[in-house]
This record gives structure tokens, sequence and C-alpha cells, in this order.
């Protein structure tokens, strides 16, 4: 399964675009299932957007976005998300870990890169919170890139080229339920 998804990984054309604003950003590009980056003190890793089987997202769709966000220090909150292929992005969170995401309006992000306090700072396990694309305002075929644009209420905003990849395995996308780290 690793190695088909490696596969994948390395199929998809990762771009980051960020763009400056304040503290410095970084592209950081690693061996995840998707999109990498950096900006103040909020890392953003394996940001991807599930494609479907087939060869696009249709026209008027939605997506689910997959994520992770880490805040190294201090408090931080995802304000928004935005993008000019989705008429609304949605933040999505599961607050009780139970499998039932809800859309918040923003998404607190406490110092040691959890969300809630049951989940550990560096835990590799997929995060109870995702992103939805609502209203697609155009087609967009697997292996393509969509802009995304994080606000956050201190580090800088950031824009980054997210990988459209493909559905064909169920295991490289969480459930939006909590995992145990052990």
């Amino acid at each position: 399964m690793w190695e088909r998804i490696c596969r994948r990984a390395a199929a998809c054309t990762l771009a980051l675009v960020l763009v400056a604003c304040g503290d410095p950003q970084e592209v950081l590009q690693s061996g995840t299932y998707g999109a990498d980056g950096r900006t103040g003190d909020v890392l953003l890793r394996g940001v991807r957007v599930q494609g479907p089987d087939g060869h696009r997202l249709a026209t008027g769709g939605n997506a689910t976005v997959w994520l992770r966000l880490i805040n190294e220090r201090g408090s931080e909150e995802l304000l928004s998300v935005s993008s000019d292929t989705a008429s609304a992005v949605e933040i999505r969170w599961d607050r009780a870990c139970d499998g039932t995401a809800e859309t918040v309006s923003s998404l607190p992000l406490p110092a040691a890169g959890g969300v809630t306090d049951d989940d550990p700072a560096g835990a590799d396990e997929f995060a109870p919170y995702h992103l939805r694309l609502v209203g697609l305002t155009r087609d967009v075929p697997v292996g393509t890139t969509v802009p995304l644009t994080f606000d956050f209420a201190i580090a800088p905003s950031v824009t980054v080229e997210v990988p459209v990849v493909p559905d064909t395995d169920v295991q490289a996308y969480p459930s939006t339920t909590c995992s145990s780290t052990g």
C-alpha cells in the first residue's frame, strides 16, 4: 500500500506559493501525501484535496481537504480558508471526536500542535478536523492543484497550491474521528 501511495505522491506535481506578509514563510516538501508549508509558528502538513476515482471533480460539486495544522508555540487560530476554485471553504471540526464534524467559524490551535487536549503534540494520527470546498467554480482534474489561502489570527496569511489526489486508496484518507496514539 505505501509503495502505491508513494508512487501516486511522486506523480503529483506539488507547488507551494506562499504570500509574503511579515514573518518569513517557507516551502517544506517531504514524503507526505500532500503539500507542506509554514507560516509564522504554524506548520501545514499533508494538505490534499480528496479527488474522485475518476478523472475530475465537477463544477458545482464539493470536495474534502485533509490536512494537519501544528502550532509550535503561543496561541493561534485558523480564522478562515478561501479559494478561487470554490464558492466557499468550510472549516469542519469533530469537537467530540465521535465521527460527527460540524462547520465552525474558526479553529483554535493551542501551542504544541493540538486542537483539543486529547490531540498530543507531534502525534502523527489524523486530526479531528478537515476542510470542505463548497460549490467548485470549475472542473478540477485529479493530478492538478488548487490554491487555498489560510488566514490566521497571528501568523501571516499563506496560499498553498494543494494537490488533488485520487480517491483509490481509502487508507490514505482519515476518518473524522480522533485516533489513539498508542
